[in-house]
């Protein structure tokens, strides 16, 4: 039986610090000093985003993981290089690892970058890096799913071994068409 790592409030806190500064980081870079420290205190104290903190466990790290991604990104699309395209693939990677509906971000860096790239062989190069390494990363992911479940996608209806229903893996505007139950 799989054991569900549950992290605790201090982790928690540090996601949503982390996630606060790269917000800050991000507008001040796009703005000024005074709309970055604004941007990062609504950030801080937004109403879903506390809701979520205590009923969604790993929606702070998923914050904090986006955020620093989105740092990440913001410094390829500054400076095309080979280099910021591996970094942002692997950027996407752990977004989808870490939450299943982010496994299409992966197509704004991908189209964004082919028209921050000053000639049209570097913008190929850089958008084939991004999806050669995510895709090589996630093959191994898609064929575990096709042997196991049937199915290619992330996006599941899965209910676990103390579950009393099945619930949805994805956001609520994808409906998933498959169904996944723990067996012990």
């Amino acid at each position: 039986m799989l054991a569900a790592w549950r992290p605790d409030r201090r982790t928690i806190l540090l996601a949503l610090v982390l996630s606060a500064v790269a917000f800050f980081a991000l507008a001040r870079r796009a703005f000024n000093t005074r709309i970055a420290l604004v941007a990062g205190v609504i950030f801080s104290l937004h109403t879903t985003q506390l809701f979520y903190e205590n009923s969604v466990l790993s929606e702070s790290f998923f914050v904090c993981v986006l955020s620093l991604s989105l740092l990440v990104f913001a410094r390829y699309l500054r400076a095309p290089s080979f280099a910021g395209a591996c970094a942002t693939a692997m950027a996407c990677l752990t977004l989808t690892m870490t939450r299943p509906i982010a496994q299409w971000y992966v197509l704004i860096p991908v189209g964004l970058g082919l028209l921050a790239a000053r000639d049209w062989r570097r913008r190929i190069g850089y958008a084939l890096t991004i999806v050669a390494i995510y895709g090589a990363a996630l093959m191994p992911w898609a064929a575990l799913n096709q042997r196991t479940y049937g199915f290619y996608g992330v996006a599941m209806y899965y209910q676990g071994v103390a579950d009393a229903y099945f619930l949805p893996l994805c956001p609520v505007i994808i409906k998933p068409k498959h169904y996944v139950r723990e067996e012990v």
